[in-house]
């Protein structure tokens, strides 16, 4: 992982979970919720019941800094907000919305963002806009589709980023998910909501594959999809994933990503386009 690499040798840790706790004593238990794509692939949610703070990684955040750490005033952070929300958020909509839907419980009085200031004093305004924006975006996008990647595993998060980012540049709403962690019911339900499906082949004889049997379980034939090479070193063979979604009913609308070698400049932005082609295939097979 990214801070297995920055430490550089062995330390204590504990894993957090999507729907786990960590008990740090005085009360402090902190719950985990996934939200993946917001904006990292691996995102969560951390919040803390003693003294109701969500903290929220990147949402919800803006590229502000001032002596004043809370939104005490509202006209100075708009800007910055909408703005952040345009660049980081809005192409993931849907996921900011589910977010909402996986947080709506919580009691919590203050969100503590990752960027900017933290929000307290005007929280229900600016939660707010959050779903107002989304909600809009959601309006205007043609199809959504669902990327499906192994977290924690070669090059998977990284490559599903580049596609996503190709995805919503043709206008298509983007929904990924961790095929190694995310709930079966949930996996199902998002797959079956999709008019697309990418996946990012997870290694073999792990979670993500067994995962996969869901994907197969769950899919229409009206369903596009795509699979991509994640480049772990124990990928599921593609060929045969991308064989077995056709089998389904399913149409390629693309042959599958394969990469030889670490990904490079050139590897991304093939990804990329591999996005953005197969939401344009998408969508003008919608307006057809």
């Amino acid at each position: 992982t990214f801070l297995d690499a920055l430490i550089n040798k062995p330390y204590p840790k504990l894993v957090a979970k999507p729907g786990s706790t960590i008990d740090l004593g005085g009360g402090h238990e902190l719950l985990f919720t996934a939200a993946p794509n917001l904006h990292w692939p691996d995102t969560m949610f951390t919040f803390d019941k003693k003294t109701g703070v969500l903290f929220t990684c990147d949402a919800f955040g803006q590229h502000l800094c001032t002596e004043e750490p809370f939104d005490t005033d509202l006209r100075e952070i708009l800007p910055h907000y909408r703005f952040y929300y345009d660049c980081l958020m809005r192409p993931n909509a849907r996921s900011v919305v589910t977010a909402f839907r996986k947080t709506k419980d919580l009691e919590y009085t203050t969100i503590a963002v990752g960027h900017g200031k933290l929000l307290r004093y005007n929280l229900d305004d600016l939660r707010d806009k959050y779903q107002t924006w989304s909600a809009e975006a959601l309006e205007k996008s043609m199809a959504t589709v669902c990327i499906l990647y192994s977290g924690n595993y070669g090059f998977s998060d990284r490559l599903s980023q580049a596609v996503a980012r190709g995805v919503t540049k043709a206008n298509c709403a983007v929904e990924m998910h961790d095929l190694m962690c995310t709930e079966t019911q949930e996996l199902a339900e998002v797959v079956a909501e999709s008019a697309a499906v990418v996946v990012m082949a997870p290694p073999h004889d792990s979670p993500g594959a067994a995962a996969f049997g869901t994907v197969l379980a769950s899919v229409n034939t009206k369903q596009r999809f795509l699979v991509v090479e994640s480049y772990g070193g124990d990928d599921e063979p593609v060929d045969i994933m991308s064989r077995s979604l056709t089998a389904a009913g399913l149409e390629a609308l693309l042959d599958p990503v394969k990469v030889r070698e670490d990904p490079t400049p050139a590897t991304y932005q093939e990804c990329e386009e591999a996005g953005t082609d197969l939401a344009q295939l998408l969508t003008s097979k919608d307006a057809l």
